[in-house]
């Protein structure tokens, strides 16, 4: 086209009307000019076309202020090209696009020319798909060399069998479809893990709520209002489980009342199971088949069916479809592995010339276009923000609440610290207590924790004391009979050593933390007594032990169901993390396929730039054979061939998903039902057994040197304070395997005696003192558990993606990423890979020995310190002597 500069309106239009009333023209004109005789005036954007004129509003603001305006109009020398309107393929079902750009002139004869790095630009563009680089753009042509229609066509639609790309369109609307299957898993796993985290911190709330009210039900039972009341009862059992009926504790423990909330987010959790597992179990055939069809360069086309774009007439002014035409093209390959979901390319993209809609890569806003990130555990933390907040708000509003807060955090760090200390929960959770300074792991919240800030247990008070007065007791451990066997009552170093007010004394203060200590770490504590009165065993089953009227449900069938069944919950908790794990790596994969997609294409630009590819195109008498061979060097092996790296990601990547999806569609089809059981049946308190079988903790004597179990009233005074745990089951969730809920006698310290102390009753049950494992308590984070699993894999795919020079593809990631979900996205960008593993080295052949550990001298000297077990101690005694005589001789 030819430009004409500073022509007045009237002027132009005349102009215009003088070219050939066959071509289309275009007029840039100013409304308003004082000049103009004719009003054409009309909106901006809209086209008004008279005959073979066109006219197009300009609203550039210089030109409406003056007559002077840039005119396009009036064909250049190639005429004919005028004439070129769209094509269908040979099949009819998809099209040839023809803009107004073909229709100038010659790319080279245009103003401006369309040059090699332009006719990339447009092309990649057209392959688009929402203004990101995700499809393959395939150039045919350059300002050297062209092709007509049909050529084109049997490269972009494989006419002749040998092309890289496949055209079957029904296969790829059907992996389109199918495409949709892996968001629909990812959206009910999203709301899933989304009802776990609120869940994890409604029990924080229920087990914060319930140690606080035990501690106000103590502080009753202890206040001189109740002493004076037990001390008037005829009953004082009854006097103290009506006391505890009354009580804020029972009312809280109680499951319709006090832990609504708790019981709504159970509810939650059971619901959003099912809806995953059914979810799972309906689509993750269709995704299989997906993982397994569509692993394949599919010709793509856009929403209005154009596979093509003619750029430009390259040789000649005959039109594409003329088989002497000469033309620069464009078609597009995609990867429906390699897209989130899978979008039509954008094809059609507007620009500044209205009439034309040559893309200048600024994207697309259709609302079928775009892409459709999406990230489970940000979005989950989305969808669990409210539910969270009102949780974190209730524990706040509590005495302790920030401490528990606290401490959920450091628990939480201590399981998954690289990913709290990248990620957003874990700066969010420390936000939450940020106003709460000094608190380390393991320091008192106010609990039941009884350590110091290096993680030492304190020794109880009073066992550093020598002992003055009072009398032994001389008694052993019993036992409660029930229906379900033997439960044991366990005694503390102080049990035997005389009552409760006798030097060393225990306080009320005491007794409380020696309570706790025993009912660590899922334990609600229960104290029977005080320094003014006590019960016998009789009494204290009657209070615990539900078939004797108690509080607290024994029921040993059905609670070692609950702790069968709520190992469903890990295991579903922990497929879902591999799930998310598998979903990660293969999201990597797919980034070094776009990556790998974008190198390939710029290969293939520098190539048919270079001198040897153009000799090798002016030799060559078939020159389509001469470009295809150059497409399969520099694109498809690299993207296509089984053992390409882009393919041998993508496959690891899918396999390593499809068994995950797999896994998690067993798990909860053999799991969920487990787990609803579970939440249905055991929500409530039970009788806490420690690894002992130990559910009672009788702390100290209070009315006289009479063994708890003698019940006879007539001849003794007995009068014991004791210790008991109830238990709820629900809140175990989100822990690794909890065999026992409460430490148990292990849990009080002040059993370490010193040696000088230990009786020989104390030998006769010395294997009370064997070592004993305290519950593992590594709280089991989804998406922590999932990051930290992934983060190698991840880190080192996309490291490779770095080195093809494509760190824009990892960039432009994480910025919608970052748009999307904030701080609540966990980049993988700053991941470190660990240094490699050197070989091992070729060791000499060492002879059998029987030893398997070796004993240092730091284990001798804490086997012989004070407070070590005396079963440890006289172990390390024994050593020593031997080690002794073998230096005397």
């Amino acid at each position: 086209m030819k430009v004409i500069h500073a022509v007045p309106f009237p002027a132009a239009f005349l102009l215009a009307l003088q070219c050939a009333a066959t071509s289309v023209y275009e007029v840039a004109y100013c409304t308003g000019n004082t000049d103009s005789t004719l009003d054409f005036s009309c909106p901006h954007g809209k086209i008004l076309q008279t005959e073979a004129l066109l006219i197009r509003g300009n609203t550039t603001e210089q030109c409406c202020q003056q007559a002077p305006c840039t005119v396009d109009f009036c064909p250049g020398h190639a005429e004919n090209l005028n004439t070129c309107t769209e094509q269908n393929a040979k099949d009819g079902s998809i099209s040839v696009n023809v803009p107004a750009q073909v229709k100038r002139d010659l790319c080279g004869d245009q103003d401006p020319a369309v040059t090699n790095d332009k006719m990339q630009d447009q092309c990649s563009a057209f392959c688009a798909i929402g203004g990101l680089p995700l499809g393959l753009p395939l150039l045919m042509g350059s300002e050297s060399f062209g092709f007509n229609k049909d050529q084109m066509e049997d490269i972009c639609l494989n006419t002749k069998g040998d092309s890289f790309l496949e055209h079957d369109r029904a296969l790829y609307n059907e992996c389109k479809e199918k495409s949709f299957a892996l968001r629909q898993i990812e959206e009910k796993a999203a709301d899933f893990v989304a009802y776990v985290d609120i869940l994890k911190l409604e029990i924080l709330w229920w087990r914060t709520a319930a140690q606080e009210k035990s501690r106000s039900l103590q502080t009753e039972l202890a206040s001189p209002t109740f002493k004076k009341e037990m001390r008037a009862a005829t009953n004082k059992t009854a006097s103290l489980k009506a006391a505890i009926d009354r009580s804020e504790w029972k009312v809280h423990v109680s499951t319709n009342v006090g832990s609504g909330d708790l019981e709504r987010a159970v509810d939650k959790v059971a619901q959003g199971g099912e809806s995953l597992r059914a979810t799972v179990n309906t689509q993750v055939v269709i995704y299989e088949e997906f993982l397994r069809d569509c692993n394949k360069l599919f010709t793509a086309e856009d929403q209005n069916k154009y596979f093509m774009l003619d750029i430009c007439a390259q040789g000649n002014e005959e039109c594409i479809e003329v088989p002497e035409a000469i033309h620069v093209g464009c078609c597009c390959g995609v990867n429906p592995l390699a897209l989130e979901l899978t979008h039509h390319i954008d094809g059609k993209m507007p620009t500044r010339r209205l009439t034309d809609w040559l893309v200048d890569g600024t994207g697309v806003s259709d609302e079928d276009q775009g892409i459709d990130d999406f990230s489970i555990c940000a979005e989950s933390k989305k969808r669990s923000s409210a539910g969270i907040a009102a949780a974190t708000a209730r524990l706040q509003s509590m005495s302790h609440g920030s401490e528990a807060l606290q401490q959920y955090n450091i628990d939480l760090q201590e399981a998954h610290p690289e990913y709290t200390s990248q990620c957003g929960s874990g700066r969010s959770l420390r936000r939450l207590g940020e106003d709460q300074t000094g608190i380390e792991k393991g320091a008192d919240r106010g609990t039941t924790n009884n350590k110091t800030s290096t993680g030492e247990r304190t020794a109880h008070p009073a066992s550093a004391r020598k002992l003055q007065t009072g009398t032994k007791l001389q008694c052993n451990p019993t036992s409660s009979k029930t229906e379900d066997g033997d439960l044991l009552v366990e005694f503390t170093d102080r049990t035997r050593l005389g009552l409760c007010q006798f030097d060393p004394t225990v306080t009320e203060a005491q007794m409380q933390q020696q309570c706790d200590a025993f009912c660590e770490p899922h334990g609600v504590p229960i104290t029977m007594g005080t320094e003014e009165f006590g019960f016998d065993l009789s009494q204290m089953e009657s209070i615990i032990l539900s078939p004797r009227g108690g509080l607290l449900t024994h029921d040993t069938a059905e609670l070692e169901q609950c702790m069968s069944d709520r190992n469903a919950f890990r295991e579903i908790l922990v497929r879902t993390a591999s799930f998310i794990e598998k979903l990660d790596v293969f999201l990597a994969a797919k980034m070094f396929y776009t990556g790998q997609t974008q190198a390939a294409v710029e290969d293939l630009k520098r190539y048919v730039q270079t001198a040897e590819f153009a000799r090798n195109m002016a030799e060559a008498p078939n020159k389509l054979k001469t470009f295809k061979d150059a497409l399969e060097s520099q694109v498809a092996a690299k993207m296509n061939a089984h053992n390409s790296a882009a393919q041998t990601k993508l496959e690891a990547g899918k396999e390593g998903l499809k068994a995950a999806l797999s896994n998690l569609d067993s798990t909860l089809t053999q799991e969920l039902p487990k787990l609803q059981r579970f939440l249905k049946i055991c929500n409530k308190l039970y009788v806490a057994v420690g690894p002992r079988q130990e559910y009672l903790l009788d702390i100290c004597a209070q009315e006289s040197t009479a063994c708890i179990e003698e019940t006879d009233s007539r001849t003794h005074s007995v009068g014991h304070v004791g210790c008991s745990c109830g238990f709820n089951p629900v809140t175990t969730i989100g822990f690794t395997d909890v065999e026992y809920p409460i430490a148990g006698v292990a849990g009080v310290d002040s059993r370490r005696l010193q040696l000088q102390d230990i009786t020989a009753e104390v030998k006769k049950t010395s294997d009370l003192l064997a070592p004993v494992n305290y519950p593992d308590d590594d709280q089991i984070d989804i998406c922590g558990t999932a990051w930290e699993a992934a983060r190698f894999e991840v880190a080192r795919i996309n490291q490779e993606t770095q080195a093809l020079g494509q760190a824009a593809v990892l960039d432009d990631y994480e910025r919608r990423m970052a748009v999307a979900y904030g701080n609540e996205y966990c980049s993988y960008a700053f991941v470190q890979l660990p240094p490699p593993t050197a070989p091992p080295t070729a060791r000499p052949t060492a002879h059998p020995t029987t030893s398997t550990s070796t004993l240092t001298l730091d284990d001798l000297e804490d086997g012989l310190a004070d407070g070590s077990p005396p079963a440890v101690k006289f172990t390390a005694m024994a050593i020593v002597a031997v080690m002794c005589s073998l230096v005397l001789r």
